[in-house]
């Protein structure tokens, strides 16, 4: 019941400020008018947010109308008052990954506004999460390394290693063939890595039997040349990441880092685009927000 009022307060709030333009619907941030607003009331310093919390919407074109608007509304450029992917390049985070596959018209010229909006000094991936099948998969890879995408997730499902192994052989230069989120044993990222299915394989130390199981796969990969990248839940990972050589980068995924801050203290927040543990705390260095966490308890 209570995650039911959330869910329908949080909706009846959104909806408020869901505006119908002659660009498209657009997100605002205030009901009323405010002097520091661009065009339509709009304020890019909360474009991240409403995106995140549009990203449950059935209907597509709410937040499809409210991207084109800030990154191609200006005649095809930027807004004027837009701040570039918010504060994520500001930040020194030099890698900038975009979700494609739900409508794959539209990818192409989506990944092609992405990389003018970030500009060259950030490298751009793309992840599919399997929603391609291989000749879509092939062509897209094409396609999107004319917008110099140096990462393709999961072109196709995980589980079809012939697929990722002839993407991988076959694949643009300067781009690299990813997947293995889903493992959960050791045995799954042994088979992943005999096909020679990827570039940089992924592990979430969520799925794979935790952090003992996660420097397995990391010293599996040091003996394969391969590198590993850590998948989502950055406060989990940060300190067992430290202490794998074939670690290639730790995903700073915003939805689980919204979470994090939302439940624990004690976070690591990116300094010139990296994460540090502080050594003067224990364990993950995580103490949890019992006050804040309470309202949420199911029993």
């Amino acid at each position: 019941p209570e995650f039911e009022k959330i869910y329908y307060f949080r909706w009846w709030s959104y909806r408020k400020h869901i505006k119908q333009t002659a660009d498209g619907f657009v997100v605002t941030e205030f009901i009323t008018p405010v002097k520091h607003a661009g065009a339509y009331n709009t304020i890019s310093c909360a474009l991240g947010h409403h995106l995140r919390e549009g990203r449950w919407l059935r209907n597509a074109r709410y937040l499809d109308d409210y991207t084109r608007f800030w990154f191609r509304g200006n005649d095809g450029k930027p807004q004027p008052h837009f701040h570039k992917f918010s504060g994520w390049v500001a930040e020194g985070i030099s890698r900038v990954k975009m979700k494609v596959g739900r409508e794959p018209d539209s990818d192409v010229t989506r990944v092609r506004e992405a990389r003018a909006t970030i500009g060259d000094q950030a490298e751009l991936f793309v992840d599919a999460n399997a929603a391609y099948d291989l000749e879509l998969a092939a062509a897209r890879a094409r396609d999107f390394a004319e917008s110099r995408v140096s990462w393709f997730e999961e072109p196709v499902s995980s589980d079809d290693l012939n697929g990722l192994r002839l993407l991988r052989a076959r694949k643009p230069e300067g781009m690299e063939i990813a997947a293995g989120e889903y493992g959960y044993d050791l045995g799954y990222f042994q088979r992943m890595l005999d096909a020679e299915s990827v570039d940089v394989l992924q592990a979430d130390a969520t799925r794979c039997c935790g952090i003992s199981e996660f420097l397995r796969v990391g010293a599996l990969c040091e003996s394969r040349g391969i590198a590993l990248s850590a998948h989502t839940a950055p406060a989990l990972h940060l300190h067992p990441a430290c202490a794998i050589k074939s670690l290639r980068h730790v995903e700073y995924f915003h939805d689980h880092v919204r979470i994090e801050r939302l439940f624990f203290d004690g976070l690591a927040a990116p300094r010139n685009g990296c994460l540090a543990p502080d050594m003067t705390r224990p364990g993950l260095g995580l103490d949890l927000k019992r006050r804040d966490a309470e309202r949420f308890r199911m029993m």
